[in-house]
């Protein structure tokens, strides 16, 4: 089943996993990375947990997408901006986010996406991008989310968008770039 719609892509891999972080991930599971031409490096909660700041958040995307490309021969690498979390809309009876919860993500998710865009300035074959559907239901304060951190179907169907996008984008800069060496220069 082509749940994003990409015909001709040989095969997408998501190694991912609950309770995922940046820093477990260039620690443990870099070691065991599929074969790919492009990785795209979409971040969730667990990386701004207990003092965990945005800033070193960012700067380990960074170090992954340059690992990526340097030693595992990928052609390009794509981030997400966070998603801000949002007030849950149908919380258990008898459960309630800690004070000061949300707000604390947030000031670090911020501070993640500037410093992404940031330190993504000075890497060629990479980029930021934004989940800009599901950004546009949180703006409409449609019901995206049920606990403010994990999509439900319309969530997923925005998230499905951009990753499709970023796909699509991914697989046409290296044609282009593929396109124009042959040719004898080199430009993205």
């Amino acid at each position: 089943m082509d749940i994003l719609g990409l015909q001709n892509l040989t095969e997408v891999k998501h190694i991912g996993f609950n309770g995922a972080t940046t820093f477990g991930f260039m620690n443990k599971q870099m070691r065991k990375l599929p074969k790919a031409n492009v990785v795209i490096l979409d971040i969730g909660c667990n990386d701004f947990r207990g003092h965990r700041t945005g800033k070193v958040a960012a700067a380990n995307v960074v170090e992954i997408i340059k690992t990526f490309v340097d030693e595992y021969g990928v052609k390009y690498g794509i981030a997400f901006k966070a998603t801000p979390i949002q007030p849950p809309k149908n919380t258990p009876p008898g459960t309630r986010m800690r004070p000061g919860f949300m707000e604390s993500y947030n000031n670090n998710i911020a501070q993640f996406n500037k410093y992404l865009e940031k330190y993504f300035d000075a890497i060629p074959f990479a980029e930021v991008q934004e989940h800009t559907e599901l950004m546009q239901m949180i703006k409409n304060g449609e019901d995206w989310s049920d606990d403010g951190l994990h999509p439900l179907r319309q969530g997923t169907k925005a998230y499905v968008k951009s990753l499709r996008r970023a796909i699509v984008k991914a697989q046409r800069m290296i044609h282009e770039t593929q396109t124009s060496s042959a040719r004898g220069f080199h430009q993205l």
